[in-house]
């Protein structure tokens, strides 16, 4: 389970519970133009908002369906902006709050050419003539995606709060390991050893204990052997992601604080660089000891071939900040 997954499993607990709200997502990568997407937006809550009439009166609902050809139809980003902007006036006098989520937001820059688009982004999600709330999910930080767009940064003074999914809690790991007992086995006799392989990371416990279940249903019992040897491709693969995906956020120097950590070295002087990689699920720290997060990963990471061998003066925050 990642970013992504996490943000869907909580809209869908959610979703009964908040009956005058509307769920949306998007996912970025596929779009090619600015106004590609905020057409694909309005799309998106009209359809959400016909599957739940009582939302709507006709009236409303017939105003909502003009506004949206009138988006469909504009060329010129002026009258373009002002319909998307009518259409959510029209929402926000309706009463109707929508929640957008906006996946991939790492590949925005592939659509938004100019910083007029996510200045009006930015408007949608701050003021007052929109009820919409934007959930955006990403790699990177967004000032760091909007200035390799266009050069410049607005979204991120109004999207202030920042979620990092790292590694799961005692408790959260917990519940994963409790969940197999639907499927009549017990994982809580295996928890060291899920948790030392995984380091609870979101993603790999989760692929574990289902392959656990899978054992469980074949030998009769859970087997952590066989099920750590049927997901060790699938391990290093998503090892191997971690690590480019790190790499090039940092110009490599993710690569580089790993090594430091599994040498030992002494970071005292880099705690701001180990505190993203904390935050990122990368390191674990017990004490005021670190370690790679768990111990597959130190595993393939002590194998790799391909280290910079020299360490390089440079903070990571210089980079992200």
């Amino acid at each position: 389970m990642g970013k992504s997954s996490l943000v869907q499993q909580a809209i869908h607990l959610d979703r009964e519970s908040r009956r005058d709200l509307v769920f949306v997502s998007l996912s970025l990568g596929r779009f090619e133009s600015g106004p590609a997407i905020f057409r694909t937006l309005v799309a998106q809550i009209f359809r959400a908002l016909e599957s739940r009439c009582s939302m709507l009166g006709d009236r409303q609902a017939n105003r909502l369906e003009s506004i949206m050809s009138a988006v469909n139809d504009s060329e010129d980003w002026h009258d373009f902006c002002e319909s998307v902007r009518e259409f959510f006036i029209t929402l926000r006098d309706a009463e109707v709050y929508v929640s957008a989520v906006l996946d991939e937001f790492d590949q925005t820059s592939l659509a938004f050419t100019r910083t007029a688009e996510f200045q009006f982004l930015r408007d949608i999600a701050s003021e007052p003539f929109s009820s919409v709330g934007l959930i955006t999910i990403s790699r990177r930080p967004i000032n760091l995606i909007e200035i390799d767009a266009v050069g410049g940064s607005t979204l991120a003074g109004v999207l202030s709060v920042h979620y990092s999914v790292g590694l799961f809690s005692g408790s959260e790991v917990d519940a994963i390991l409790a969940r197999g007992g639907l499927a009549g086995a017990d994982l809580t006799p295996l928890r060291a050893a899920v948790v030392e392989h995984t380091g609870g990371h979101p993603y790999l416990i989760e692929l574990l204990c289902n392959e656990l279940i899978e054992t469980h249903l074949s030998h009769g019992y859970p087997d952590i052997s066989a099920a750590i040897a049927m997901t060790e491709s699938q391990f290093r693969t998503h090892f191997g992601r971690l690590i480019r995906i790190i790499d090039e956020d940092t110009l490599g120097l993710g690569s580089e604080l790993l090594s430091l950590v599994c040498d030992g070295k002494d970071l005292s002087d880099r705690r701001e660089d180990v505190g993203i990689l904390l935050r990122l699920g990368l390191l674990d720290q017990k004490g005021h000891t670190l370690r790679l997060f768990s111990a597959a990963f130190e595993s393939y990471f002590r194998n790799l071939t391909s280290l910079r061998p020299e360490v390089r003066e440079f903070d990571i925050r210089s980079r992200l900040a």
